[in-house]
């Protein structure tokens, strides 16, 4: 449906865990059903409602959350344990735009002393949660709604939504980054879609050939993207961007990891990357989440670090 005043689109968007995107997309199906194809919903993980190729992603979230007129939020476990989906959620709710959508095993009683516990919660677990959600978007978008066959719909949907959510699995691995330390060792780092960070390594003495159990690699809460390098024999570094654009990373040399650290001034968006032209030497490069140019910065010894440039020509073609 149009908006009269402005000619452009209603638009709803629904807010989860990258993890959840089984049950999220029945959920996004259903908004799009009870709109009869008037509404755009917008769901990062659904291809064709996901972020544009090429768009800044701290930017398009924000303009998205300014231009949506309803902001559903998919509140799961993992829902909680996103830094950036909790920052969503407050945007939304400040704007007034929040529909806070709580899906099992949680409970009401567990929200008790929780960051959400003077938020107005719907329980999905009955079709009580779908009928206060239709009767929002009913009375937001003006729409008509049929009431035949309605309850049989509303509880299919209920039913195949808790399904999905029943049988997670592993959490799916969105980014890796791996490293070879001059002749010393091979390291990887995997990012799961709950932002887990785990990490294994192969030794290249004594003939070893098995890689290490992995492990988990205590991470900056939010991190979205990884990459890493090696200044030589005896170093490996990982670096990390948050969902705030911070740019965080952990060395090790000689011997031990140190913490993490991060970089001042100026924030970046993934992709991330990094390399090393020769001994002693790291760059790393990352987005100017303002003008989507690929930007780098780099190191030429273990504390010295340059600020941000541009790339001088970019990346695009001519």
């Amino acid at each position: 449906m149009d908006d009269i005043t402005t000619g452009r689109r209603r638009t709803v968007f629904i807010s989860h865990a990258a993890c959840d995107k089984k049950a999220v997309d029945l959920l996004t199906e259903w908004v799009s059903g009870i709109g009869d194809g008037t509404i755009d919903v917008f769901c990062t993980s659904t291809p064709g409602s996901d972020i544009p190729a090429g768009a800044g992603f701290f930017q398009y979230i924000k303009d998205l959350l300014k231009r949506s007129e309803l902001v559903i939020h998919f509140i799961s476990p993992a829902f909680l344990r996103s830094e950036f989906c909790m920052l969503e959620l407050g945007a939304a709710w400040v704007q007034d735009k929040s529909f806070p959508l709580l899906m099992p095993p949680l409970t009401l009683k567990d929200m008790h002393n929780s960051a959400l516990t003077n938020l107005h919660l719907v329980p999905l677990d009955s079709g009580d949660g779908l009928d206060r959600l239709r009767d929002r978007i009913s009375d937001l978008f003006k729409l008509p709604m049929k009431t035949a066959g309605w309850t049989d719909r509303r509880d299919r949907t209920v039913r195949s939504i808790l399904e999905g959510l029943g049988k997670p699995g592993a959490p799916l691995i969105n980014r890796l980054a791996s490293v070879g330390s001059r002749e010393y060792h091979l390291e990887i780092w995997a990012l799961n879609a709950e932002g887990r960070v785990s990490h294994s390594w192969r030794p290249n003495d004594n003939g070893a050939k098995a890689w290490n159990m992995p492990y988990d690699f205590h991470a900056p809460g939010g991190i979205v993207d990884l990459a890493a390098a090696s200044r030589g024999r005896d170093h490996g570094e990982v670096f990390a961007v948050d969902n705030r654009g911070v740019l965080w990373h952990r060395w090790w040399s000689p011997g031990e990891w140190s913490g993490w650290s991060a970089f001042d001034g100026q924030r970046v968006a993934p992709p991330l990357s990094a390399c090393s032209l020769t001994d002693g030497h790291i760059e790393v490069f990352a987005l100017d989440p303002a003008t989507n140019l690929v930007i780098h910065q780099w190191s030429p010894g273990p504390g010295r670090w340059g600020g941000w440039v541009p790339l001088d020509e970019g990346l695009e073609p001519g």
